[in-house]
């Protein structure tokens, strides 16, 4: 076994020498039961002091620290009011202090609860409160608090606590780390009471912080209700201290139906890898997501240094707190389009609209639709055509629903049974969607409100449709702008459109990234000389117009449309991939056609799919 991460930090100290190197050598020479792999050694004094200067964590005030008296810091949320002090009693007489945020909501709001590790303290979450609550309208409640012995949660009567005299033994009552389980569960009780907190709590912990809330859902919380832990983020998972999973930990969980995302990097000081995968084996590969990078850091820092982190919490937390609703549009003409929201934690953050083939209903896009949940922080829409699926036609002159519309070719564009009809629905459910407002016929709160930047993504004849649709929106001096544009199995020109106007005098001027595929055998008509379908052919032309803003992939396959989508599995996280490099470069206000395009993608979370069925043939 390794013993490197337990003294690299000590051996690189300069001033320590003389004697040390021997006891060093002491303990390598220690019998393997002896040490466990996840156990500290408690620092000496003179120690102590070197490994906190070379921390690139503020360390938390002990009792003897002078910030314990001074005006306590506060965690913050952009464009929200300060947190409301958390002030709680354990059962074992120790005084939590914390910060919560209430939800924008008054009743059902999900939790998130944030559990910082080893000389930690909640002022650690800062960055991920920043990415959280994002905007004043972010949905979750937030709930980040001190542990015993650490910040401000120093007191348990008249006794004062310390992180470094914190026992291993659980005969130390108040002052054993045993009673992180504890902190984690008394949090939790007091959420239950609160009636703006719904069902749903997903915990985050970083090392022994993600040990103890996971020991609390399993052991502390009881049967399900309010604030019920659905989800467990675990940033450097460690059992230290003698706080461990233990072997009923995670039978408990899986048996509620609790999934985890468990990360660490192998620079991590506190051997975070052994967590993680103790995480996988526990619960399963079914339900949890676990990988272990090379560097990044420790805890937090995993999320500061590494944007495909950060996405990949973010997308975890909406797919476990966001949850799904259903809508529906009542257009000018009396249509009604029926739909779903995959709703992020932030309502005011981009909004991807997915768009059916022509003659299929919303469940065609079921892959494609949740694989973009499970890695993009953003919310994802997707709705039926009119006449497919749930979405109604008006009424014919004779009263009688109009059924599956039978679109025209020779008939006026403003004539309801033009083809054109579904680049109009799809223009006015965007705009509804995305510049917000009072949107009359919803049939749930929705939140609609002007959004950040969108994306539209097309699917066979649909394909044409979102090309023209978006080529009206950049137009819109009242729409934020179209950050991408997904084109699967795109038909070039049909029923009187055509996907060469809007990309060339609308979305080109304006370096609109656009991401196209499709299968070369893919014959919408007779093959070609060059035995290229013509499919394949508008994919290549997309590729040489757009250049550095454009992402293609031609499979060697005869699979069209959603199809395409469900047999090569790697389609849709590349789909994945690319709208959060182009959205993210909105959010940051990188220029268009940033870093990630030139190179392809950049890759947010990861989950593992199937090996494709067909090779893709070489991008040119």
């Amino acid at each position: 076994m390794s013993r490197r991460p337990l003294f690299h930090g000590i051996l690189r100290q300069p001033r320590l020498a003389g004697p040390f190197p021997l006891l060093v050598l002491a303990c390598l020479a220690l019998p393997e039961a002896s040490c466990r792999k996840t156990d500290r050694l408690p620092p000496r004094e003179e120690e102590r002091d070197q490994l906190d200067a070379g921390s690139s964590r503020a360390p938390a005030p002990d009792a003897e620290s002078p910030e314990t008296t001074a005006s306590p810091r506060r965690l913050s949320a952009f464009g929200r009011p300060a947190p409301e002090k958390l002030a709680l009693t354990t059962s074992d007489g120790v005084a939590l202090v914390g910060d919560y945020f209430p939800p924008p909501e008054t009743s059902g709001a999900p939790v998130v609860v944030l559990v910082h590790g080893e000389r930690g303290s909640r002022l650690d979450f800062q960055p991920l409160v920043d990415r959280i609550l994002a905007t004043p309208t972010a949905r979750p409640a937030v709930v980040a608090f001190d542990l015993r012995g650490h910040g401000e949660s120093v007191q348990a009567g008249r006794r004062t606590l310390a992180a470094r005299t914190l026992q291993p033994d659980p005969a130390a009552g108040a002052g054993s780390w045993q009673g992180l389980v504890e902190d984690v569960g008394t949090v939790l009780r007091w959420l239950r009471g609160r009636a703006e907190i719904g069902e749903r709590a997903v915990l985050v912990g970083v090392d022994v912080g993600a040990v103890a809330p996971a020991r609390a859902a399993a052991e502390v919380v009881g049967p399900p209700g309010r604030a019920a832990v659905v989800g467990l983020v675990a940033l450097s998972p460690a059992e230290l201290h003698g706080v461990a999973f233990g072997t009923r930990t995670f039978p408990a969980l899986s048996s509620r139906g609790v999934q985890a995302l468990a990360v660490a990097a192998e620079d991590g000081p506190a051997e975070p890898p052994q967590g993680v995968r103790a995480i996988e084996a526990g619960l399963g590969t079914a339900r949890a997501q676990a990988e272990v990078f090379a560097s990044g850091g420790q805890g937090v820092e995993l999320v500061e240094r590494r944007s495909d982190v950060a996405a990949r919490v973010l997308a975890f937390l909406r797919r476990m707190l966001g949850g799904t609703r259903d809508f529906a549009l009542t257009l000018g003409d009396g249509a009604v389009l029926h739909g779903s929201i995959d709703a992020s934690l932030d309502p005011g953050g981009p909004a991807v609209i997915l768009v059916p083939d022509v003659g299929k209903d919303r469940s065609s896009l079921r892959r494609l639709r949740g694989v973009l949940a499970e890695r993009l922080p953003y919310d994802v829409v997707v709705f039926d055509l009119r006449g497919y699926g749930e979405s109604r036609v008006p009424e014919t002159d004779g009263g009688e629903d109009a059924g599956e519309v039978p679109f025209r070719d020779d008939v006026p564009a403003d004539d309801p049974r033009s083809w054109r009809v579904l680049v109009r629905d799809l223009v006015s459910l965007a705009r509804m969607v995305v510049q917000g407002g009072d949107v009359e016929g919803v049939t749930e709160p929705l939140h609609f409100i002007r959004r950040s930047a969108c994306a539209l993504v097309g699917v066979g004849m649909a394909a044409t449709v979102a090309a023209e649709a978006a080529g009206e929106l950049v137009e819109d001096p009242g729409m934020p702008r179209l950050g991408a544009l997904v084109l699967v199995s795109p038909i070039a020109n049909a029923h009187g459109m055509t996907i060469w106007t809007a990309l060339g005098d609308h979305l080109l001027p304006r370096r609109v990234g656009v991401f196209a595929a499709a299968g070369s055998r893919a014959l919408l008509t007779a093959a070609d000389v060059d035995g290229m379908g013509s499919v394949a052919k508008s994919v290549r032309a997309i590729q040489a117009m757009f250049r550095d803003d454009a992402v293609t992939r031609i499979y060697t396959s005869d699979a069209h449309g959603e199809v395409l989508v469900n047999v090569h599995a790697d389609l849709a996280p590349a789909v994945a991939d690319f709208l959060f490099a182009r959205l993210g470069d909105e959010l940051s206000g990188a220029p268009p056609g940033g870093k990630g395009v030139e190179a392809g993608v950049v890759a947010p979370p990861v989950v593992p799919v199937a090996a494709p069925v067909a090779a893709p043939v070489a991008d040119p």
